[in-house]
């Protein structure tokens, strides 16, 4: 899970659907945010005060956003409560949960001190129970954004009538023959 700002948008949206769907890899830069998801902020009004190179950044037109967005606190204190949760640090949490997505190959990482670095490592020893996983990936999910509307309950009964529509799906070819007209009727007690 990696989960802060624009670029954490074009990441979830690079990994869990162009990619996914097409069998792409990603390597996702900054899993941690600046050390955002790394537990070191907290809340003070519409900004934050912590400990770290984004302290330095709250005037910068992209990197500031971080902190002015209500979706970001609420993932980190997410990611704060899984690591208390399971014992490990926030940033272990952030960085598995990034490096374990599918398609993800590896991250690029911003680590400034050994034990950064160490900590960084050791983010990939554990596995992060699977209800706490769904935790993280429901707070971090985005929403719907054009042509994906479409696909929502909302405009897909304005579309179809209520009438429910399933997604084509590929056929699975078993060897086995198909059902014929004779096996048809007897079914439906013809």
């Amino acid at each position: 899970m990696g989960l802060v700002a624009e670029w954490w948008d074009y990441f979830v949206y690079l990994s869990k659907t162009v990619a996914q769907e097409l069998g792409l890899a990603v390597c996702p830069w900054s899993p941690i945010a600046g050390g955002f998801l790394a537990g070191k902020y907290r809340r003070e009004g519409n900004s934050g005060r912590g400990e770290g190179r984004l302290e330095q950044t709250k005037d910068h037109p992209v990197l500031g956003k971080v902190f002015g967005s209500d979706q970001n606190w609420r993932i980190v204190n997410s990611v704060v409560d899984v690591a208390k949760k399971i014992g490990k640090t926030p940033a272990q949490v952030a960085l598995n949960w990034v490096a374990t997505q599918p398609g993800v190959t590896s991250t690029i990482i911003g680590a400034t001190k050994l034990a950064q670095l160490e900590d960084n490592f050791s983010s990939l020893q554990f596995t992060i129970p699977a209800e706490l996983r769904q935790q993280l990936d429901e707070v971090s999910a985005l929403p719907s954004a054009h042509p994906y509307l479409f696909f929502g309950g909302v405009l897909q009964a304005m579309i179809n009538g209520n009438v429910p529509i399933q997604p084509w799906r590929r056929a699975h070819a078993t060897g086995a023959s198909g059902p014929t007209v004779a096996s048809a009727k007897t079914a439906a007690g013809d």
